[in-house]
């Protein structure tokens, strides 16, 4: 694994996994912004539940992508 240290290499992340993940918590009413760079935005406008629900979502797609 390479650490990231300078803007350039967080551009150079293979984008693979987040763009499974956006279409995997749209596909379950969890709407973010399209950019990887803010895929952990969280607003005042978020309730509790709100974060629980994305967190749970999460786990569900890290037990669907984790390595056998």
């Amino acid at each position: 694994d390479k650490h990231i240290v300078h803007y350039r290499d967080f551009q150079e992340i293979d984008d693979s996994l987040f763009d499974a993940y956006w279409f995997f918590v749209t596909n379950r009413g969890i709407y973010q912004t399209p950019g990887k760079e803010e895929q952990w935005t969280i607003s005042v406008q978020h309730s509790e539940a709100d974060i629980d629900r994305t967190l749970e979502v999460f786990s569900d797609y890290c037990e669907v992508v984790k390595p056998s």
